[in-house]
């Protein structure tokens, strides 16, 4: 059968549990972002923005399906 969908609900209490995770996720984007910039020697500050706002739209998508939030990867 058709699965039951509901609205979203915003609580508090779980919004303060994932604001770490999503400041985590930041200073790991900004990590690998360094990373790549350091193995290439290209100036990847330029970046910078593209980097976060993909990233964000990433997290935002995946939990928009009830996902978790999403991260990179500089290997």
């Amino acid at each position: 059968g058709v699965p039951h969908f509901t609205t979203p609900v915003f609580d508090a209490k779980a919004l303060v549990l994932i604001a770490p995770v999503a400041l985590i996720l930041v200073a790991e984007n900004l990590g690998h972002l360094k990373a790549v910039s350091a193995m290439t020697g290209r100036d990847m500050d330029p970046y910078l923005g593209r980097a976060f706002l993909g990233d964000a739209i990433a997290t935002m998508a995946s939990g928009a399906v009830g996902g978790t939030g999403v991260t990179t990867y500089a290997e």
